[in-house]
């Protein structure tokens, strides 16, 4: 129980400092209000992956019935997903706390870092697409 609130605790911890430097786009700027556009960005992995799951289905199973169901999946996933990270971004301890993680870290190497976090959460949304690429083109061979 207390590994996967740990690991929870991490996710909101990444949301968070990927949100404050989407957001920003400075890293000293102060937060004001809520940005839509960020949290809608932060959104896009998880529209990626069911979107590609879809696909994936609907290439090897035929199991999807129409495609409506797709988009009904892919419209579900950005609304519900956008409500978690909504709520975790709406939570001002861990807005702090990301900030504390975020100013902690060495002056110099605080860009780089931050776009390392950045480049590891948008890059999850690749593993599916190279996954169902692979499985795609050994199905062809």
């Amino acid at each position: 129980m207390e590994v996967q609130l740990k690991v929870l605790d991490e996710v909101k911890l990444l949301i968070s400092v990927v949100y404050i430097s989407d957001a920003t786009k400075t890293l000293t700027r102060e937060l004001k209000g809520k940005c839509w556009g960020a949290i809608v960005r932060l959104a896009t992995p998880a529209v990626i992956s069911v979107g590609v799951l879809d696909i994936a289905l609907l290439e090897f199973t035929r199991f999807w019935i129409s495609p409506g169901l797709s988009i009904l999946a892919v419209f579900a996933t950005l609304i519900l997903t956008s409500i978690f990270i909504n709520k975790v971004v709406s939570d001002d301890k861990q807005l702090i706390k990301a900030k504390i993680f975020i100013m902690e870290i060495d002056e110099k190497e605080r860009k780089e870092k931050v776009f390392f976090f950045n480049a590891v959460y948008f890059m999850v949304s690749l593993l599916p697409v190279l996954i169902f690429g692979v499985a795609l083109w050994i199905s062809r061979i």
